[in-house]
């Protein structure tokens, strides 16, 4: 049981990775030039959290997880993470409807998770 936690852990890490990075992506992007986005050094560590995400999936890979559960739950952290950032970096705002979103995609990976 303790070595589904942790590759529990990494899936969620996984995802906050992808999420974190591609924050870092859309404060470069908002130079307005493709060209000066991609040459900021925002892009170099949004590259390495890609990395590390790869890191994180082969090790669930390597434990026998299914892709199909281990793509979802991942999905569904990510989703969070981004819409986290997005509250909290960029102002953005949720309805009631999203949030129940949110609520619905936990417990999806509850489910899958079975």
């Amino acid at each position: 049981m303790t070595n589904f936690f942790f590759q529990l852990t990494a899936i969620v890490l996984a995802g906050t990775a992808i999420a974190v990075a591609d924050v870092l992506i859309k404060k470069a992007a908002i130079a307005g030039n493709f060209w000066l986005a991609l040459k900021n050094p925002l892009m170099i560590w949004a590259l390495m959290l890609y990395a590390i995400q790869v890191f994180f999936i082969a090790y669930v890979f390597i434990h026998n997880w299914k892709l199909g559960i281990a793509g979802n739950v991942q999905i569904v952290f990510y989703s969070i993470a981004i819409v986290l950032m997005g509250l909290l970096i960029f102002g953005e705002t949720l309805s009631w409807i999203k949030i129940t979103g949110i609520g619905l995609a936990l417990l999806s990976v509850f489910l899958m998770s079975l």
